[in-house]
Parts: C-alpha cells; structure tokens; sequence
C-alpha cells in the first residue's frame, strides 16, 4: 500500500457500457475460449516490465493461453523484454516505428529487421520454461520467392520451413507445431535456390496449443508517439491474426513531454490510431490511458529537473476523446496520484532518476494496479447490471493540487554523482557481491529489480543506481 496512489480511482472508466462489456464477458469465457490483450505503447512498454506482470498475475486465474509476441531486439540495436534474452548473427538492417525515415515496412511489433546474408541467424532465450503447451509459432515475415527459407530449432528435431509454400497464402504468418520447446529458439536461414536473396522479419508469437487461457502480447517500441501505428503499414494484415478481445493504446510520453504541451494535431492523430485500430480488429474493445507525471531536465542544466504540467491537460484530452470515441479509458496520472508524484515514486525505489520511467518494481506496482482495475470492473459491472457508465471527476483532487505548494513539485535536482547502470550476473556472483561492488544495499538492488529473494541467474541484467565511479 503506497498513501500516494488513488486506489478510489483505480478502475476502468467508460462513458457506456458497450465500451468494455465485450471484453469482460469474454473475460469468464476462458476456460473454453483464448483471451487475447494486445498492448501498444512506448518505453513504458518495450521492456515488458509492466505488461509481463499483467501477464504474470492474471494467467494463473484466467489460464495459460501463450506468452505472445517476442522479438530479437538485438538485431535492431534495441533492449529487449526482462523475460527473455534475444542474440543474432549476421548483418541486420532495420526500421523501428519511432525514426524519422523509415525504410522497411512495419507490423505490429513496430519495428522490423532484415538481411542479405543467407548465413544469419537469430536465438530467444527464456529466462524461465515456458509452458509445456506452448507449442504453437506464429511467424510474421515476408513471403516470396525472393525470400530465404529456415530452419526452427526448439530442442527437438530441426524444422525446415519452405518460406514462399502455398500452403502459407491465406494467412499473414507461418504457424508451425513446435514438437517440443527447450526454452529457446533460433530461427537459421537457408538458401535453397538463387532467386532468394533477402530475409524480412516482423515478429513471432508464441502461443498455447489449446483454445483457451489469456494471451498478452507487449508491442511496446521505446521513443514512440502516437502516430507510430499510423506508421505500421502491416498492422491491418498482422494484428487480425492476434483475435484481440482488447487493444491497449498506451502512448503520449513523447508527444508532450518536450516541450510540456499538447502538440497541435495530436488529438486527431489519436482518432486516426483508434480508426485504424477499429478497422483492423473491429470486434475488440479499446482501452485508452494517460501519462503519468515526469519531470525533465531544464535547458543549459545538468541536474536540475522541470515538472511537465502537460500531463493533466492530456489526461483531460484522452477523457475526452475517450468519451466521443466510445472507448474504455485508464486514467494512470489520476491513478497514480497526479502532479508531482514522480518524486514519491522516485523515494519509494518506484522511479528511475531519469524522473520520466519507473524501475521494475515501479512497473510492477502498475502492472498490479491494471489488473486490479480490470477485476474491480468486472465485479462492479457484475454487481450493477444495469451501470451504464462510470466515470469519475478529478475536479476536486485539481483544486486540490494547485492550492497545494506549487514550488516544491515544480523543480528538482538531482545529485550529480548519480548514475544507472547495468549489471550483467556472472556465474558465481550473488546480491552481496554486486552491492558491494556499486556501494548499495541488497535491499536496494532488490527493489529497483522487483526481486522478491535474493536468487539471481547469470546471464541475466540488474538495474543498479549508484554514484559515479
């Protein structure tokens, strides 16, 4: 429990009842059908640290429906989900949904790789064993005789996967029955004939094999906008296959962090998102959110830190839209306390000093938060048959907030002998160790890293802020 956070508030508003009933009646239905949540977003997102816990509390009550979409991160010069560790080989060219020149077509993962080496390859490795039923590859790539052909290998016998067969035409992927799973894949390109020159890679998603459970992909691309799905040109043929029951549409950091304002054109740049969306996947439901607050450094400073007051005026605007769109929204700013609560999270080893992302702990705490808000909404609307819309006025928490001293959350300096940095575990190594080693605490490094025990796995990273060596 955290004095900080409006648990009061903690729910999925909606302004009618159509916007999330479809969803949360599915919801029930998971023993005999998948309930699949695809979750858009920026940094926030990309690590997985916050929808890998959604994923985490939620599938041993709702079933193990399939980890979702993974990516080799790697490839693209990127950092990848904390649940698995991706490595390659061979020259990779690639395109990510937040650059300004994009060069290769984008999916759903909002980023894509390609080579011209027939020799390449790419490895995911889990962190922890999947599922023994999480048999079923769905492989997201461009298909045509031009096209490389592959080998799967999962700890089983290796599987040749001829890339342009007609047996894949209908479908926007390559679905394969893994024989079994070993914790890892690599996915090694073959030449079989001269035409093919090029191999284009969009994702994998990797699910159970049975008809039921909960699924949630994280799709999260760090720097990203809102205009990043307007930008995913393959997103219409690409996230049909994922069956959502529920799209998160989870961006806004970088539209107004910067210059502390509403971009012009923002609002309708999010009605176009939710237009494509609806296209695509027209029988799933939309969840908004809102930011939560930052602070950025100050022009011509190194440590002094500014709040970015945009974060309410957003909150305000994605309520709005919310409303005319007839989309479900999660108002995270609220939620989690409002204007100057980064510094409460930052002192509860909930923030990082950057004042902008969360440690994991901090991810995990809003990962818990969403899934409370999802069940808590469900039993209302269970208990209320007839609730036609909830929705909640911050009015009263706004006059609060600027009555309150204005000065204390509108700067904050930082130490300047502070850094992150990121540990790699040896073999052998153990908490103690590596806190002596940076000048902290074991009970810090658990926090930033969300570690319930001091068991670590080599190989793994830990986040650690210490003073500048």
């Amino acid at each position: 429990y955290f004095p900080f956070i409006n648990y009061n508030l903690n729910y999925i508003q909606f302004f009618e009842r159509g916007s999330i009933e479809n969803f949360l009646t599915k919801w029930k239905q998971t023993g005999v059908r998948k309930l699949s949540i695809v979750h858009f977003g920026d940094s926030h997102v990309q690590s997985d640290a916050f929808p890998g816990e959604v994923r985490s509390i939620l599938q041993p009550h709702l079933g193990y429906g399939g980890r979702g979409m993974v990516f080799p991160y790697s490839a693209a010069s990127s950092y990848s989900s904390i649940y698995y560790k991706p490595t390659h080989f061979g020259k990779w060219e690639f395109s990510k949904a937040y650059q300004p020149t994009i060069t290769l077509p984008l999916g759903v993962s909002g980023m894509t790789i390609r080579t011209y080496d027939s020799t390449a390859h790419f490895s995911i490795t889990f962190n922890e064993k999947q599922p023994d039923d999480y048999l079923t590859l769905k492989i997201f790539c461009r298909r045509d005789s031009s096209c490389y052909d592959f080998i799967l290998r999962t700890g089983g016998d290796p599987i040749r996967i001829n890339n342009d067969s007609a047996v894949y035409k209908d479908k926007p992927y390559i679905e394969v029955l893994l024989p079994v799973l070993n914790n890892s894949i690599t996915l090694q390109l073959v030449e079989s004939d001269t035409a093919q020159k090029q191999f284009e890679f969009y994702g994998m998603s990797l699910e159970s094999t049975a008809n039921k459970g909960l699924i949630v992909h994280s799709v999260g691309v760090g720097a990203a906008q809102y205009r990043a799905i307007l930008r995913q040109e393959l997103v219409e043929q690409q996230l049909p296959a994922l069956n959502p029951d529920l799209v998160i549409i989870d961006y806004g950091t970088n539209d107004h962090l910067y210059k502390d304002m509403i971009p012009p054109g923002l609002e309708d740049t999010i009605r176009k998102v939710i237009q494509k969306v609806r296209k695509a996947a027209p029988n799933a439901d939309i969840l908004l959110t809102s930011t939560m607050d930052m602070f950025y450094k100050k022009k011509g400073t190194k440590y002094t830190y500014k709040n970015i007051r945009s974060g309410m005026d957003f909150s305000d605007l994605v309520r709005k839209i919310a409303r005319e769109e007839k989309c479900a929204f999660w108002d995270w700013y609220w939620v989690s306390g409002g204007r100057g609560m980064m510094l409460y999270f930052r002192d509860n080893n909930l923030g990082q000093p950057d004042m902008i992302h969360l440690t994991v702990k901090g991810y995990k705490l809003k990962g818990k938060l969403l899934c409370d808000a999802l069940s808590g909404t469900l039993d209302m609307l269970d208990k209320n048959p007839f609730l036609d819309s909830l929705v909640f006025s911050v009015d009263s928490l706004k006059i609060k907030q600027s009555g309150e001293d204005s000065l204390k959350k509108d700067t904050y300096s930082a130490p300047n002998n502070q850094k992150v940095y990121y540990h790699q575990i040896k073999s052998g190594e153990s908490l103690s160790v590596i806190a002596k080693k940076y000048g902290v605490t074991v009970s810090q490094i658990m926090a930033w890293n969300g570690l319930k025990n001091s068991k670590i796995k080599a190989g793994n990273t830990l986040i650690i802020y210490a003073k500048k060596k």
